[in-house]
């Protein structure tokens, strides 16, 4: 089923291969100047990035770039809707993905629409304009919390130059129960990541995750401004969140936590959008006990210029 309208925002930043070859040789005397060698290529990047309005349902997502094989993130959610909720993805391939809210298993999984921003960036390592380096990837587990399986480490490619953003997804729907991903440990050489089903459950069949590190910073690919940061002492409280580029509407924004300093289940919200700033908390699920105080994580967060 296809979704609604939505607004989205498309963008390819391509390299340019440039050359220059001799001329023919006329007369010995006359030699031509030796030809200089071809530049190397420059790696084409190929991203999407748009936003939605999601409920419990499952909706299709139609992908506008040329995608070959695309990995995509989609969170936070808005706080339309009081209930906890996750984010769940199945079927991403070059055309498109699935989207839906799936509420955690304590609850009766229907949920009102929210909305919510996606990233689609091809498989691969990239470099932007700025030295913005970006890498994404994905890797199938079956390690879940509550319980005692560990992190599954990711090793980039290369070495990023200082820590990245790293964002994070469940791709697939092979377990029925709701769950998310984790991290801890993100460092310039790689992160931990794990699933994580609601306190009263445990347990998990194999998922795949998809996830995309981003180098913070500020910068464009092509005409479209995105700032990628840092916020730290995010917990079960808004906490107001000002962006430091002027967009001229809200952008489209993207985030996760980064740290694991609270360990109940939870995802991250959002609420007051605007094109100054976003507020976002981490929202703990309640199956086992009705507090929802989350200790205080580290968020990183990309926005995105959209429509500009």
């Amino acid at each position: 089923m296809n979704i609604g309208p939505f607004k989205f925002l498309s963008l390819v930043a391509a390299g340019l291969i440039v050359g220059c070859q001799s001329s023919p040789e006329s007369e010995p005397e006359a030699e031509a100047p030796p030809a200089k060698p071809a530049a190397p290529p420059k790696p084409t990047v190929v991203f999407e990035v748009g936003r939605l309005s999601v409920d419990s349902s499952w909706q299709t997502v139609n992908l506008k770039q040329n995608f070959k094989d695309p990995i995509v993130v989609a969170k936070p959610a808005s706080f339309q809707g009081p209930d906890p909720t996750t984010i769940r993805l199945r079927n991403a391939g070059p055309k498109s993905f699935d989207i839906r809210l799936e509420e955690w298993a304590y609850l009766n999984d229907t949920h009102g629409a929210e909305d919510l921003s996606y990233l689609a960036v091809e498989r691969g390592r990239h470099r932007l304009a700025g030295d913005i380096a970006v890498e994404a990837g994905s890797l199938e587990t079956s390690n879940t919390l509550p319980g005692s399986d560990p992190f599954v480490k990711v090793s980039f490619s290369k070495p990023f130059r200082g820590k990245p953003i790293v964002l994070s997804i469940v791709a697939t729907d092979a377990g029925e129960t709701a769950v998310v991903t984790r991290h801890q440990h993100v460092t310039g050489r790689g992160f931990e990541v794990i699933l994580q089903e609601e306190e009263a459950q445990g347990g998990h069949g194999t998922e795949t995750i998809h996830w995309i590190a981003w180098k913070p910073g500020t910068s464009d690919v092509g005409k479209i401004p995105f700032e990628a940061a840092f916020t730290k002492g995010v917990s079960h409280r808004f906490t107001p969140i000002s962006f430091s580029y002027a967009f001229s509407g809200p952008p489209c924004v993207v985030g996760d936590m980064q740290t694991m300093r609270g360990d109940d289940p939870s995802n991250l919200r959002y609420t007051k959008l605007t094109a100054s700033g976003i507020e976002l908390k981490v929202h703990d699920e309640q199956s086992a006990d009705k507090e929802t105080q989350h200790g205080r994580e580290e968020v990183g967060w990309i926005a995105f210029g959209c429509g500009q």
